[in-house]
């Protein structure tokens, strides 16, 4: 009893943050601590995806009753983190280092660019619908991923599908609401979409490619060359990397 009284009186201390999330609810989260660091240190030694550290640290962190970071899209996953980083790091810039991609006469300039990117520049861009009607009359209700599905579904490669597949909610029949994984199976769903012509499968693909993900473009000018462009940084691996 006196080991949680005197963790509790250390976590009071520590600064805390609210944040939106996309389904409205307001998440309340503290900073890291030493053992949030630790994760995250091995994290970046790990050869593995960093994806259920970050989960780990955000459900520590998130003080919000009934909220838990496996649950929620990958998108909201981003921002509570880039929240979590301002509010314990104690400023919203973080260090980033590019090459100038600059053709000059000699070649490539590849000159090192050092730059602090301000993380309230940190803007949520890809729009996908949620409800995509297939040629067939059927509506697809769909859900944004999670962080773990879109890490073990590359929706750059040939899993994009599944991922798509993965992604349906329930579907509407016009008179029926079905949920995948209670009322119709994951198979017989993925029965129904063999028969898709190529316009309804494009859209699935564009709800992949349009999954929601945190970017921030940054204009830089090389030192060297003073050589200009616009880069831009996607998801957290771009930003935390």
């Amino acid at each position: 009893m006196k080991k949680n009284k005197l963790v509790e009186f250390a976590a009071a201390g520590l600064p805390r943050a609210t944040a939106k999330i996309s389904d409205g609810r307001t998440v309340t989260m503290r900073a890291f601590a030493v053992k949030e660091l630790k994760l995250l240190m091995m994290a970046n030694t790990s050869e593995s995806g960093q994806d259920e550290q970050v989960l780990q640290v955000l459900d520590q962190c998130i003080e919000t009753e009934g909220v838990s970071a496996h649950s929620l899209p990958s998108h909201d996953i981003e921002l509570l983190f880039v929240e979590l980083y301002k509010i314990s790091k104690g400023t919203s810039l973080i260090p980033v280092k590019f090459k100038c991609t600059n053709e000059t006469e000699d070649g490539v300039c590849n000159s090192p660019i050092n730059v602090n990117a301000n993380l309230n520049n940190v803007s949520v861009e890809g729009s996908a619908e949620k409800d995509i009607v297939l040629s067939n009359g059927l509506t697809l209700n769909m859900r944004h991923p999670n962080v773990l599905e879109r890490e073990y579904f590359n929706a750059e490669s040939e899993e994009a599908f599944n991922l798509a597949m993965r992604c349906i909610y329930s579907v509407d029949t016009g008179s029926e609401v079905m949920v995948v994984g209670t009322d119709v199976s994951y198979e017989e769903v993925s029965e129904v979409i063999e028969y898709l012509d190529e316009k309804s499968f494009s859209q699935l693909i564009e709800f992949v490619n349009n999954i929601p993900t945190i970017v921030m473009h940054i204009p830089l000018k090389c030192p060297k060359c003073g050589h200009k462009e616009v880069v831009t940084l996607r998801g957290l691996a771009d930003f935390f990397d």
